[in-house]
């Protein structure tokens, strides 16, 4: 299930690559007090990329000079993303992520990586959020961020073919300034995990009817030809 997530997250990457865009070159965004408020169907639309990553494509990887690695039995992933946290911080930046395969178990290990703290497209970095006098949502000054990394891993049970163990870690920094040392992000974390436990589960049972029937996204080609990504 999992190897093809990972074809099919390749193949997705590659119909959605060159969308992205917006931005200063330093990673800045440009926006003053007048600006006029977005209509609802832009908001509601922002809204629905919060939280998305994405692979990056092979020019991408080109252009930063990054040939993964792409083995059988180790391979790397190149994403970036974008998530609002309480409508309060905007974070953005890239993770590095290794993927060891056994025969046993499948593990992928993923953090921030500095050498994207400077990038032209895709910083890391966060911007504390405050509204103009309009109401607006408007992003601080840019400040770089790269306190994020933790890993997921699948292991087969012994005794029980069709049954696996899966477990998640993360580990994250929270500077002060974000929620002024309260539990306001905390506190919602519980629940957060609870969704995305119930969202794999579904995911799992929606899957075996279409490997049943033969409808699995295809193979991942080499890394030269297209991304491959692991989440």
């Amino acid at each position: 299930f999992v190897k093809q997530q990972i074809a099919q997250g390749k193949n997705n990457a590659t119909e959605e690559s060159g969308t992205n865009g917006g931005g200063d070159a330093d990673g800045s965004e440009k926006g003053s007090g007048d600006e006029k408020p977005k209509d609802k169907k832009e908001e509601k639309n922002k809204r629905a990329e919060n939280g998305k990553i994405e692979f990056y494509t092979d020019e991408e990887l080109k252009v930063r000079k990054l040939k993964p690695i792409d083995k059988d039995d180790l391979k790397e992933r190149y994403a970036h993303g974008m998530v609002d946290l309480l409508g309060q911080v905007q974070v953005s930046g890239t993770g590095h992520a290794i993927q060891t395969t056994t025969d046993e178990s499948i593990l992928v290990a993923f953090k921030m990586d500095p050498r994207f703290d400077k990038d032209a497209k895709y910083p890391n970095q966060y911007k504390l959020i405050t509204n103009n006098a309009a109401g607006v949502p408007v992003p601080g000054k840019p400040k770089t961020y790269d306190g994020f990394g933790g890993y997921a891993k699948i292991t087969k049970l012994d005794g029980l073919e069709d049954k696996v163990f899966v477990e998640y870690h993360i580990v994250f920094d929270e500077p002060n300034e974000w929620f002024n040392g309260t539990t306001a992000l905390v506190s919602k974390l519980d629940y957060s995990y609870q969704t995305d436990i119930r969202k794999f589960r579904r995911n799992v049972l929606a899957f075996k009817p279409k490997m049943a029937a033969g409808n699995n996204p295809a193979p991942s080609p080499p890394a030269d030809d297209a991304k491959k990504a692991a989440k």
